[in-house]
C-alpha cells in the first residue's frame, strides 16, 4: 500500500470492538478491524472469513504436546485471555460454561499481541485467535486447537455515513489481502 500511494500516513490504534466501531463510525476511524460486531445503522462490516479461539502454548509448557485441549485442561493452570467483560471474553465463558467449566482467565488483556507476548514471557497458555501465530512473530508459541470451538468473523468495518476515501480502501484491501492469507 505504501509503494502504491507514496506520502500515506496510517495511524494504527489498538482499541477494544465497541470503541473500533464508534471510532468508525463518529468519523474517528476511516476503517477498523474487529472479530464481532456491535449493532450501528452508521457502520457497513465485511466478513472477511471465518476463523477459531485456539490456545498459543509455550513451548516447553506441559500442555504444548496436546494435539488439542479442552476447556478443563485450563482449569488448574494460569491462563491469559481476553477480559471476561469484552465480546470475545463473553463468548468464551458462555463456551466454558456450555460444557460446565468456569472462565477464569489469570491474565486479562486486551490485544492479541500482547496476549501471545504474556504467553510468551509469562510461560502461560494464551487464548487468542487461532490464525494469530501465522505472523510467525513468535516462535516460542505452538498453536493447540481449543474445545469447546469458539468461532470469530474477521470484519472490516467502514463508515456509512460518507464515501470512503481512497486511501482508506488502499488500507482496507490490504488488511483483507492480509487477514485472507493468515486465515488460510
Amino acid at each position: 500500500t505504501a509503494r502504491r500511494l507514496p506520502g500515506l500516513r496510517v495511524a494504527v490504534q489498538i482499541l477494544a470492538t465497541r470503541q473500533a466501531v464508534e471510532a468508525v463510525s463518529r468519523g474517528g476511524a476511516d476503517i477498523g478491524l474487529v472479530h464481532d460486531i456491535l449493532d450501528d445503522p452508521l457502520v457497513g462490516a465485511e466478513d472477511l472469513g471465518r476463523a477459531v479461539m485456539a490456545c498459543a502454548v509455550p513451548a516447553r509448557h506441559p500442555l504444548a504436546t496436546r494435539d488439542r485441549l479442552h476447556a478443563r485442561d485450563l482449569r488448574a493452570v494460569p491462563f491469559a485471555c481476553y477480559a471476561v467483560d469484552s465480546p470475545i471474553g463473553q463468548r468464551m465463558r458462555a463456551a466454558f460454561e456450555a460444557v460446565g467449566e468456569r472462565f477464569a482467565p489469570t491474565f486479562e488483556l486486551g490485544a492479541s499481541t500482547v496476549l501471545c507476548e504474556v504467553a510468551l514471557k509469562a510461560g502461560v497458555p494464551g487464548v487468542v485467535e487461532g490464525y494469530i501465530l501465522a505472523l510467525g512473530w513468535w516462535p516460542g508459541l505452538r498453536v493447540v486447537p481449543l474445545e469447546p470451538e469458539v468461532p470469530l468473523r474477521p470484519r472490516l468495518l467502514t463508515t456509512l455515513q460518507r464515501p470512503v476515501s481512497c486511501a482508506a480502501r488502499a488500507v482496507g484491501e490490504e488488511c483483507r489481502r492480509v487477514v485472507t492469507r493468515l486465515l488460510d
